[in-house]
């Protein structure tokens, strides 16, 4: 028994406590399986971006100098996680990977466009007095930028935000660029080559900018391209209101066409299409 007070070391070979064991920086770090198959699926990511036309297995493997089977594996994975997509075994950015790149670099660019574009839109809309919409494509969606509307005062306001319909008059302005639109030619019954209404739509887009329906619900929607140096489309400029209210419809077109010709002007520099 020790007196009050007295401290005695213990004696050696005896531990006081389980011993701590050195914590190395390699241990926080996945090994080498797992670190090689994070860079296969990095270099795989930065491969199908530089290459939105698509790239087949052989090509990846040999690029990258990573064996096929490897390659196979991880596009698999990233095909699940919807970071690739295949078809006809060639394989294509993926939803994911498109909705990643789209929000790194779509806050400035739409900050931009909004602020270039929206005087152009409040003058279209004091001139219609139809609300006007800034469209653009993200992906495989088309969203709306910018909105100017009216208000008890009948002053413009600005809002943003929302999806446009896929079967609207914006979405099938943004189509009609697209390479997917380009006609092929289609065999009739009589050995004849038709073409489709939506191609000829398309078509017609194409050649004017422009788009006008009416819906069979009474309402009249307008769109416009605002097209960049190449004719590609940035975005869309739409209109949509009661046919009662649009009074002169080829007059309110010729509106909106002068308007997107305005605002293509005005594009930023470096805008492209994301068609």
């Amino acid at each position: 028994m020790l007196p009050t007070g007295e401290y005695r070391p213990p004696k050696a070979g005896i531990a006081m406590s389980r011993p701590v064991r050195p914590k190395h920086d390699d241990e926080t770090e996945p090994g080498p399986e797992a670190n090689g198959s994070l860079a296969r699926a990095l270099l795989l990511l930065r491969e199908l971006t530089l290459r939105p036309e698509g790239v087949g297995v052989s090509e990846l493997s040999r690029s990258l100098g990573i064996p096929k089977p490897s390659v196979h594996r991880t596009l698999r994975t990233m095909r699940r996680l919807r970071f690739a997509h295949e078809s006809e075994h060639v394989y294509y950015p993926g939803v994911e990977l498109r909705r990643l790149a789209r929000d790194l670099t779509a806050g400035t660019e739409s900050r931009l466009l909004r602020e270039r574009l929206s005087p152009v839109m409040v003058e279209l809309y004091c001139a219609a007095r139809l609300p006007v919409e800034l469209a653009v494509p993200r992906g495989g969606d088309v969203v709306v930028l910018h909105r100017v509307q009216g208000r008890g005062t009948g002053n413009p306001i600005g809002t943003a935000g929302g999806a446009v319909e896929h079967h609207g008059a914006a979405t099938k302005v943004l189509s009609a660029f697209s390479p997917d639109s380009v006609p092929h030619e289609v065999i009739g019954d009589r050995g004849e080559c038709v073409r489709s209404r939506s191609s000829s739509q398309f078509a017609e887009i194409r050649r004017t900018g422009l788009l006008v329906e009416r819906s069979c619900h009474g309402r009249v929607e307008l769109a416009a391209a605002v097209l960049d140096r190449i004719r590609r489309p940035v975005a869309v400029l739409a209109m949509t209101g009661p046919a009662a209210r649009v009074h002169n419809v080829p007059h309110t077109a010729t509106l909106l066409r002068q308007a997107a010709h305005d605002a293509a002007k005005l594009l930023p520099t470096g805008s492209t299409s994301r068609c």
